[in-house]
């Protein structure tokens, strides 16, 4: 049958046989004579496409039938004596269950088809939560959680958290740090928090704002992979990427905090803090809120609190002071 035959190579298909084995499954063997014309003592080996054939092809009988339940298992190009750069190629063909896995070394038990060379498989994705504390200076309805005097909890008080997290699973490329670079990676992503809105399409309508979510793992694994097309492994990374989602909050992983202490500034900004003094004129020895312009609270107003980072910072002249605590980086990356 007509077939695309490399500009470098002549071929000739030999001889077709066919039968069921032991196990029932239908067996095919097609045996050809190639010539690799440019033949050198160092040319690599024949393999999947040189004649071409992909592996995992269906059967496809000399009269032009098919039989799209068997398929292309093995490849074995053996040269002959008579001369350099001649080869006798077989090909075996099987109705058995495909080991789409052949030449892989991850041990990956979510990975997708293998029959699509790595590089092009889609991103795996899975969902999980993680458990853990945080200290709480407001509550859920934006309250201070402060005592019946107004003063924040010393020491202050926890709660238990339950947070969203997300691992993304990619194959990049090996061997080359200008087209992927994991050192890079991980100084740019770990501990980051995203610079930009992110949403994952197809499979949640969730938008997740700046700044609330944070990579906590980015793990490039050199593997072997024989991938599509071919029996013969090659390296790869494999990248496990994890973030965590953060409370919904001002900030969220920058985080929001009470303005509080037991020092306020003096009457000018030169001036050294002074002991806050209490209704009994003694010194403070715990945390009182402050006003956001380094006084006391006056009695009955809203206290006061500091926000880290985002788009909700107001600069330091607005009596309110921004802390950055991660640096942030753009999540579209992660695979680029």
């Amino acid at each position: 049958m007509p077939i695309y035959i490399p500009s470098t190579l002549f071929y000739k298909e030999i001889s077709v046989t066919g039968g069921i084995d032991k196990q029932g499954h239908r067996t095919y063997q097609r045996k050809f004579f190639v010539r690799v014309w440019n033949w050198q003592a160092d040319s690599p080996p024949l393999t999947w496409g040189d004649i071409p054939i992909v592996r995992y092809d269906p059967y496809i009988t000399p009269w032009g039938g098919i039989d799209p339940g068997a398929r292309a298992l093995e490849l074995k190009a053996t040269p002959t004596e008579q001369y350099p750069g001649d080869y006798i190629v077989t090909v075996d063909y099987g109705s058995q269950e495909l080991k789409w896995d052949r030449g892989n070394s991850t041990g990956d038990p979510k990975q997708n088809d293998k029959s699509v060379d790595p590089l092009n498989r889609p991103l795996i994705l899975d969902f999980d939560v993680v458990h853990g504390t945080k200290v709480m200076s407001i509550d859920l309805l934006g309250n201070p959680v402060v005592n019946s005097a107004g003063q924040p909890y010393n020491p202050p008080i926890e709660k238990e958290t339950t947070n969203l997290v997300i691992n993304f699973s990619k194959y990049m490329p090996f061997g080359d740090p200008d087209t992927f670079d994991p050192v890079a990676k991980i100084k740019t992503f770990v501990d980051s928090v995203n610079s930009i809105a992110l949403n994952i399409p197809q499979v949640s309508n969730e938008v997740f704002p700046p700044l609330s979510l944070r990579c906590t793992k980015y793990k490039p694994t050199i593997v072997n992979e024989g991938g599509a097309n071919t029996d013969v492994a090659q390296a790869y990374y494999k990248c496990d990427v994890t973030v965590e989602s953060a409370e919904t909050r001002p900030g969220y992983w920058n985080g929001l905090y009470l303005d509080a202490g037991t020092q306020q500034l003096g009457t000018s900004m030169t001036d050294p803090p002074i002991q806050i003094i209490d209704q009994f004129g003694q010194p403070v020895t715990a945390n009182v809120p402050l006003n956001g312009s380094g006084k006391a609270l006056a009695a009955g107003m809203d206290p006061y609190y500091l926000i880290s980072g985002g788009p909700n910072t107001q600069t330091p002249s607005d009596g309110q002071y921004s802390f950055e605590f991660y640096q942030t980086a753009d999540f579209t990356q992660f695979f680029a």
